[in-house]
């Protein structure tokens, strides 16, 4: 199984996606989960510094300039910057397609 993780803005449950995330991580013994940002998503991932995305996407115009730079900061995530739009599922449209590459496949 190829699991790839979207975190989103929205009203996170920092308990439940932690728990989430841990416990994914745990029954993946060891294969490789692709963690996506999608947006204000990428607050989420400010706040617990454990979990790195893979992959950055989104406007980012929600985001403080502190998130911002904070952001720039991380060593890791491919970040892909959107133009700003009034649409709210348009980001994760589009990291949705985006990820699949970045997934390892499985060969049988």
């Amino acid at each position: 199984m190829i699991d790839t993780i979207i975190i989103s803005g929205g009203n996170i449950q920092n308990c439940f996606a932690l728990d989430f995330l841990k416990k994914r991580i745990e029954e993946s013994r060891g294969e490789k989960i692709t963690l996506v940002a999608a947006d204000k998503g990428m607050e989420w991932f400010m706040k617990n510094r454990e979990f790195i995305p893979d992959l950055a996407v989104g406007d980012f115009d929600s985001l403080s300039e502190e998130g911002k730079k904070d952001m720039e900061s991380l060593k890791g995530p491919e970040i892909i910057r959107l133009k700003p739009v009034t649409n709210p599922t348009r980001t994760v449209n589009v990291a949705f397609p985006i990820s699949f590459p970045l997934t390892p496949s499985k060969s049988k």
